[in-house]
Order: structure tokens, then sequence, then C-alpha cells
């Protein structure tokens, strides 16, 4: 079973992470808080040092695409463990075939929100952390928190 941010709540100073939709050595892109407000996340990638930077774009998405990005979620975890438990293969990635619209829908409306506010993105630092057991190997599927700053 994957954890969930719900259980753990995050540190003084820091905000809660809910989705991981892309993971290299660290959160890259997502949905996070933002001074309490859901922001879609985006690691900026160093092309000068060829590799993720701490800087990160968001973007602020409404109630309606925070609610589909947490429903895409689900869809991709209830894919992941029917995955990891030899229930299906690799070909039906991202999401089971009765789950394969609503996949579809709840990532078309959070890519147009975040397409709609790119223009008012901002860019700062995202130090992320994990939350809970500290032996546990890190991953996307784990509990995270994220602390920002100005770049």
């Amino acid at each position: 079973m994957f954890a969930s941010n719900a259980a753990i709540p995050p540190e003084l100073g820091c905000e809660s992470v809910f989705t991981v939709h892309e993971y290299h050595d660290g959160p890259r892109g997502g949905v996070a808080n933002f001074h309490g407000v859901p922001h879609f996340y985006e690691c900026i990638f160093d092309e000068k040092s060829d590799e993720y930077s701490d800087s990160y774009l968001l973007v602020a998405i409404s109630q309606e695409a925070f609610k589909a990005a947490l429903e895409n979620w689900q869809v991709f975890l209830r894919w992941r463990k029917a995955f990891d438990s030899g229930y299906v293969g690799r070909d039906t990635h991202p999401a089971l075939p009765g789950d394969k619209t609503k996949y579809e829908e709840t990532k078309r409306t959070l890519d147009q929100a975040v397409a709609s506010g790119r223009d008012k993105a901002i860019r700062v630092r995202g130090e992320f952390e994990a939350l809970g057991d500290p032996h546990l190997p890190r991953d996307a599927f784990m509990p995270w928190q994220v602390r920002w700053s100005e770049l």
C-alpha cells in the first residue's frame, strides 16, 4: 500500500506535497501547496550542468484542477499497486483498463489549468523532504513535504 500525505502533517515552515507525477532522485513534478494554496510544481532542468536544479516553476491551480490532480493520482496508484502485484503489465500504464477514461479526463483538466496559468508562474527554490520512516527507500510513493524559498 502506498503512503498518504494526509496521515502525516508537514513540519512547521513546510508545505504538503499531494502528488509526485514526476520523480528522478526526488520529486520533480506534481502538486503541492505554496502558501497554503495548491500549485503545480515543475523542476527546472539546468542544461548547463546537465542535471536537475533546486529551482521550481509553480503554477497556481483551481480547486477543480486540484481535485482532478488528486483523482488522477489515485487512478495511477491503483494501477501501480496492480502492476507491482503482477495483475497487469506495463502495457496498461498509467491506468487500469477501467480507469483509463478517468485518467485521461483528469489529466486533461490538470494540463489545461497548468497551461492557462503559465503566464503567472513563479520561480522558487524547493527542498523536498520525505516524511515517515527514514529507513525506507525514497521514492515517489512515500509522503513528502516541501520547503519553498526565494531564489
